[in-house]
C-alpha cells in the first residue's frame, strides 16, 4: 500500500505543472479579421494574455483571407502553454485582412495627368479595358496611386500604365492596366434651335468635345463661322 501511494505521489508530482501551463484557457474569436501586416495569436484567440503579440503567419492581402488548418493551429497553442478546446468541431480557421478600396476616379486622375504630359495632349477621351479596377490597400493606407511606367502608342492611341497603390509606397502593389485614348476637339454649337438670317451671338453658342477623328473638314470647329 505504502508502495501505491508513493506511486500516486509522483504522478500528480510530475502532471502539475503540465496542468498548470495548460490552464490558460483561451477562445476562438468569430469573424476574424485584421489590419496590419501579420496574423498574432492575439487576433485569433481571446484571453491569450502575454502570448497575444505571438506572430503565426504573414496576413494576406488586404481584402484578401487565408486559412489554416484547426489542428496546425491547436499544436501551436498548445506549443505555447494554452490550452484551446472548441465547443463544436472545427476544421479551418480563416483570416481576412480588411482593406479600403481605391475609387476608380482616383486612378483615372492620375493616369489623364500621366497621359496629358507624356502625349502633350489637353483634349482626349480615355478608356480602361478593365472597368471594375478593385484595387485594395491596408486600412491604415492612404488609398492613392502613382503611375511608375507608361507606354502610349501614338499610331493608335493604345496604351500601357503600371500603377503602384498606394503612391510611392516601397512595397506597394504593382497593377498593370492598358486602354485607349482618342484625340478631341472642341466644335461650336447653338445652344437653342435659330432661324436663318438670326444673329448669332456668343451667348447662344456652346461647346462639345468630340473625336478629332470623326469631324470632317466640312463640321464647323470655328466659333466665328456659324
Amino acid at each position: 500500500m505504502k508502495y501505491i501511494a508513493l506511486v500516486i505521489t509522483l504522478m500528480v508530482a510530475v502532471t502539475a505543472p503540465a496542468i498548470a501551463i495548460a490552464s490558460d484557457s483561451i477562445t476562438l474569436r468569430r469573424d476574424i479579421t485584421v489590419e496590419g501586416e501579420q496574423i498574432t495569436l492575439g487576433d485569433i484567440f481571446s484571453g491569450a494574455g502575454d502570448k497575444a503579440g505571438n506572430v503565426i503567419a504573414p496576413s494576406p492581402a488586404p481584402g484578401k483571407s487565408t486559412a489554416f488548418k484547426a489542428i496546425s493551429v491547436a499544436r501551436y497553442v498548445q506549443s505555447q502553454g494554452l490550452e484551446w478546446r472548441p465547443a463544436t468541431p472545427v476544421r479551418r480557421i480563416t483570416v481576412r485582412r480588411l482593406g479600403a478600396n481605391i475609387s476608380q476616379q482616383v486612378v483615372v486622375d492620375q493616369l489623364r495627368a500621366a497621359l496629358e504630359y507624356e502625349t502633350n495632349l489637353d483634349l482626349f477621351e480615355m478608356s480602361l479595358s478593365t472597368q471594375n479596377l478593385n484595387i485594395k490597400v491596408a486600412a491604415d493606407e492612404p488609398q492613392t496611386v502613382s503611375v511608375e511606367n507608361l507606354y502610349y502608342n501614338k499610331s493608335n492611341g493604345q496604351f500601357f500604365a503600371e500603377i503602384l497603390a498606394p503612391a510611392n509606397s516601397e512595397n506597394g502593389q504593382r497593377i498593370r492596366l492598358s486602354g485607349q485614348i482618342h484625340e478631341q476637339v472642341l466644335v461650336p454649337v447653338l445652344r437653342q434651335f435659330k432661324s436663318a438670317g438670326q444673329e448669332i451671338r456668343e451667348s447662344d453658342i456652346d461647346y462639345k468635345a468630340e473625336r478629332a477623328s470623326k469631324v470632317s473638314h466640312r463640321v464647323i470647329t470655328d466659333a466665328s463661322m456659324l
